[in-house]
């Protein structure tokens, strides 16, 4: 992550921040990273829920590199709060992948620090996110909910779901 954010600082003349979250300086440490000597990389921490939730509002792209992922729940909320998402390829059930690739295929990369590049000198990020929140109305807690109670209650009870239930 920090040899993609340096090279995506020298090809974009990026003179922002590099915001990493949800490992304290322990850890980083304990795994061998030092970030107070990198220029422009702050670790903020781990973050209560909505501390993190308005710093995603406060930024612009959010950057990942999983070797696995299992789900992409940080990734969707990033995109859900307005941010570019930048990723690397990953196997798993990545719900926010095929998401990113239809928002930006040039956004998710092997070469992180090139399509962080291309992030940092994005000229529709207003667009990327008002797509962003279209692509992701299916997995709010309401679709979910009328999903539930329209297709898969009646599957399971072999009869049409009562009014009241049904939304």
């Amino acid at each position: 992550m920090l040899a993609a954010w340096r090279q995506a600082r020298l090809l974009a003349g990026e003179n922002g921040q590099l915001l990493v979250a949800g490992c304290s300086p322990e850890e980083l440490r304990a795994a061998g990273i030092e970030l107070s000597t990198e220029p422009a990389v702050v670790d903020v921490g781990r973050l209560e829920a909505a501390e993190y939730r308005a710093l995603l509002r406060r930024s612009r792209v959010f950057v990942t590199a999983p070797r696995r992922e299992d789900y992409g729940q940080a990734q969707l909320e990033a995109l859900a709060d307005g941010c570019l998402l930048v990723s690397t390829p990953a196997p798993g059930p990545y719900a926010a992948l095929p998401i990113a690739r239809r928002l930006d295929p040039q956004l998710v990369d092997l070469d992180l620090g090139a399509a962080l590049a291309r992030a940092l000198v994005h000229e529709d990020r207003d667009q990327y996110a008002e797509l962003a929140l279209a692509e992701l109305a299916p997995l709010r807690a309401e679709a979910v909910d009328r999903l539930v109670a329209n297709e898969l209650l009646p599957r399971l009870l072999g009869s049409p779901v009562p009014a009241a239930l049904a939304t």
